[in-house]
C-alpha cells in the first residue's frame, strides 16, 4: 500500500568557531523535491540538488552561477570500499570515532527534543 506520510526534523547548532545553523531534513507528499543540501552564509548561498546534479552559488548581491556536475552514483563505491575494509584490504571510509561522533550528534537532537533544551556533544 502506498504510505501517505510526511515526515521532518530540524537541528538548530552553534559551532566552537562562533558559526550557526540549522539542519532541516524531511520528505513532503506532493511537492517535487526531496533531496537537496543548502548552506546559506553571511556572503552568500550554496545549493546542491542530488537528483539533477545541479550546483548553484552565488556571493551576496551577485547572480545566480549554475553548474551541472558529471553523474555519479556514489553508493556502490561506498559499498565496495565498505567490503574492502572487512575484508582487510582498504582503510575505512569512516572510522569508529567518527561514526560514535555521529551518533553522538543524532542522540544529542532527540535529547534535546524530548527536554526541550540544548545539549552540548563535546569533542
Amino acid at each position: 500500500q502506498p504510505l501517505e506520510i510526511e515526515d521532518s526534523a530540524a537541528v538548530s547548532f552553534r559551532l566552537d568557531g562562533g558559526g550557526v545553523g540549522t539542519l532541516q531534513s524531511g520528505y513532503y507528499l506532493h511537492r517535487g523535491y526531496h533531496t537537496g543540501i543548502t548552506i546559506w552564509g553571511t556572503y552568500g548561498r550554496l545549493r546542491f540538488d542530488p537528483i539533477s546534479d545541479r550546483l548553484e552559488w552565488s556571493r551576496k548581491g551577485s547572480e545566480v552561477k549554475i553548474e551541472t556536475l558529471p553523474k555519479v552514483d556514489a553508493y556502490p563505491a561506498l559499498v565496495r570500499a565498505a567490503v574492502e575494509s572487512a575484508r582487510g584490504f582498504a582503510t575505512p571510509v569512516v572510522t569508529g570515532q567518527e561514526c560514535l561522533r555521529d551518533l553522538q550528534v543524532v542522540f544529542g537532537a532527540y535529547d534535546s527534543a524530548r527536554t526541550g533544551r540544548a545539549v552540548r556533544v563535546d569533542k
